[in-house]
């Protein structure tokens, strides 16, 4: 799965690229474009169905929680190539499913992951890699499946933001 949506920043063109090392592999290309810039998105299909022709799957359209739930379990791998915060809720999710990331060594998620000892991949090395070591996923799930539900739970969530508005509140943040 590359992106979450059809926004620039996602950089679905330098992914494709990179990517197409694995054009021949048994791999099926997932582009999550069903909102956001509409002539971008047509951009992408065209050029990534140029590259990998049939083992391409573009959704177009809206799914509701449960389908998209669903869609997230048959991905293996999510790759996610930004150095803001975006696309939290996939992450988390991906992360508890247990899929490998690939992420933006040099953004914010990366380096949050990686400080709470969660094993993601660096979207760099993906053309570096042999194919078999790209699709493996024989490594430690156990802290992003940890820290994934953390961040899913509902009272751990509410727990973190009653105590930053009592921080705010204070004057103590």
């Amino acid at each position: 799965m590359i992106g979450h949506s059809a926004y620039h920043f996602l950089n679905h063109k330098y992914l494709l690229e990179k990517l197409e090392k694995y054009k021949d592999e048994n791999i099926l290309i997932s582009i999550p474009l069903n909102y956001g810039d509409n002539a971008y998105a047509k951009q992408i299909e065209e050029l990534a169905i140029k590259i990998y022709g049939y083992k391409v799957e573009i959704i177009k359209n809206y799914m509701e929680s449960d389908e998209y739930l669903k869609y997230l379990m048959t991905v293996d791998i999510a790759i996610f190539d930004y150095r803001h915060q975006a696309a939290l809720a996939n992450i988390y999710l991906l992360l508890y499913m247990e899929k490998k990331l690939f992420l933006n060594s040099r953004g914010i998620i990366y380096k949050g992951m990686t400080n709470e000892h969660v094993k993601v991949f660096q979207v760099e090395d993906i053309d570096k890699l042999h194919y078999n070591e790209f699709i493996e996923n024989k490594f430690e799930h156990t802290n992003g499946k940890k820290f994934s539900k953390l961040m899913l739970d509902e009272n751990s969530i509410i727990s973190k933001w009653k105590a930053l508005i009592d921080k705010l509140r204070s004057g103590s943040f």
